[in-house]
């Protein structure tokens, strides 16, 4: 930054002192300073800059003003990204569980049709072993009952049981 002439003026105000007028009249004197100043007379972070010998600022993001002494509202812009997203995340959470449900669903329709197969196969050979068993006491009675019999009663008995 190029440091700027800084021209102020003083008043100094003489009072009547010797040969001066009887009147009481006071004097005015301006005196012209004409010195180097480096000071930034831009505020909130502004820079200076000097154009044919005035001086201007370029104020930072935020403030205006020909000092940069005003703060400069934002606009703020509404936006539907984070609503769109929050839908997007929604929608995708309601799907994994509808095809995890779907998924679970089948799972156990399968393992319980095999278990209702598994089943009725089984009962199906528990009534097979039943009847097996039941024939062969039928036969081992009747055996039994050949064994103890007199061979007389084995003819009668023979005739009754075929």
């Amino acid at each position: 930054m190029q440091p700027f002439k800084k021209y102020a003026m003083q008043r100094r105000d003489v009072q009547k002192q010797g040969n001066w007028p009887k009147s009481g009249s006071d004097i005015i004197v301006f005196v012209i300073l004409d010195t180097v100043v480096n000071t930034n007379i831009c505020k909130n972070g502004g820079s200076c800059y000097d154009d044919a010998g005035a001086q201007f600022c370029t104020c930072a993001s935020g403030f205006g003003g020909e000092l940069c002494e005003r703060t400069l509202e934002q606009p703020h812009i509404e936006s539907d990204d984070g609503r769109i997203a929050s839908l997007s995340l929604a929608c995708w959470i309601l799907a994994l569980s509808f095809c995890l449900s779907l998924c679970f669903g089948i799972m156990g329709w399968i393992f319980y049709r095999k278990e209702r197969h598994d089943s009725k196969e089984l009962r199906e050979e528990v009534k097979r072993l039943q009847n097996e068993l039941k024939m062969q006491t039928s036969k081992h009675n009747l055996i039994t009952k050949r064994i103890r019999t007199k061979p007389e009663e084995r003819k009668l008995l023979s005739k009754e049981v075929p």
